[in-house]
């Protein structure tokens, strides 16, 4: 007999009664637990049935009772959860699609994305799951509204609980480049953009490089927290594609720090970069390593990019490589996620 008393894992169901009480639909979903020969108590909160995927669980029931509890609570985002890894541990990935599909549209929901905006986002969210194949980039406003949601913890997030250093990183990388080059104008006279700015957190680091240091996102509330850091000449609200695009030849230096993880074929933008430099012109990037040869997206909803394929792509717009180098530029689950840390240069 299988204890549900002590959760194991995995994303839990809430009770949907008034007062923190289980609902009649709860209770329902429960009595059809016990009646399998599940021990469960109506005081034991949280409750998640994919638990029950070892030998002395039932599926079948598991994936029945769920589904008598969606009936009653079809929006029931932890019962949505719990079915949807159930049916992925098992491989049933037909089924799985229309239940991936109702969660993303809920969170959407939430997330108050405009209609329109509404399908392709839906899509972006199903490649992340590997449910479809993958776009070649995510909709621009709903990766504005993911940080705009999350500006206002997303320095503490990033350094206290992923043990991020891309600042560090990327600005040591181009400022030995700058040195090695012996660039004309040199640090601390250089026309300095900072490519996805987000709350500034590169910016204290680039200040002493700049006679002039700009900041561009897509997210408003991002740039409200690097407003307040006082360090920047100008800060836009904008497309990073499109702001480069206005400006032609117009710095010495670019960076773009964890930001190229949210586009998957690089070559319009490494173009634009390209355009954006003036001729000797460096530009210093971050990106999670993938497939040599190639890019991918990875469940996170980040894009991962191969030493090849980044190669191939700065070629083909005329940048040239000054250097390439492995770092983790912070932890996912504890973890260290493989980075690429690149500095190329537009010929003088």
């Amino acid at each position: 007999m299988a204890n549900i008393d002590k959760p194991l894992s995995g994303p839990a169901l809430q009770s949907a009664g008034s007062c923190g009480g289980p609902s009649t639909a709860e209770r329902q979903w429960r009595q059809t637990l016990r009646d399998a020969g599940y021990q469960v108590s109506l005081t034991s909160l949280p409750v998640h049935l994919s638990q029950f995927v070892s030998p002395h669980g039932d599926r079948q029931q598991a994936r029945i009772a769920y589904q008598e509890f969606l009936d009653q609570e079809p929006d029931n985002t932890s019962t949505l959860e719990g079915l949807c890894f159930l049916l992925q541990m098992e491989g049933r990935f037909a089924e799985l699609l229309p239940l991936r599909r109702r969660l993303h549209e809920i969170e959407l929901r939430n997330l108050e994305l405009p209609e329109e905006q509404r399908p392709a986002t839906l899509d972006f969210l199903l490649a992340r799951d590997g449910l479809i194949p993958p776009p070649q980039n995510p909709p621009p406003a709903y990766v504005a509204q993911l940080f705009d949601r999350s500006a206002e913890s997303f320095d503490q997030h990033l350094t206290q609980k992923l043990n991020y250093r891309g600042p560090e990183v990327v600005v040591a990388a181009v400022t030995g480049a700058l040195v090695d080059q012996s660039a004309d104008p040199e640090p601390g006279e250089l026309a300095v953009l900072d490519a996805g700015c987000g709350t500034g957190l590169a910016g204290a680091l680039l200040r002493p490089l700049a006679a002039r240091l700009e900041g561009v996102d897509l997210s408003s509330q991002m740039l409200t927290q690097a407003r307040r850091r006082q360090i920047y000449d100008h800060l836009e609200l904008a497309d990073l594609q499109d702001y480069l695009a206005a400006h032609p030849q117009a710095y010495d230096l670019i960076v773009a720090i964890d930001v190229l993880i949210y586009l998957g074929d690089l070559r319009d933008v490494l173009q634009r970069i390209a355009d954006a430099l003036r001729p000797g012109g460096i530009f210093g990037f971050s990106v999670e390593q993938g497939d040599p040869e190639t890019f991918h997206l990875r469940p996170t909803g980040h894009f991962a990019h191969g030493h090849q394929y980044l190669t191939r792509t700065w070629d083909a717009v005329g940048l040239q490589t000054i250097s390439v180098s492995r770092q983790s530029l912070r932890q996912e689950a504890d973890c260290p996620v493989p980075g690429l840390v690149c500095v190329v240069q537009r010929p003088v």
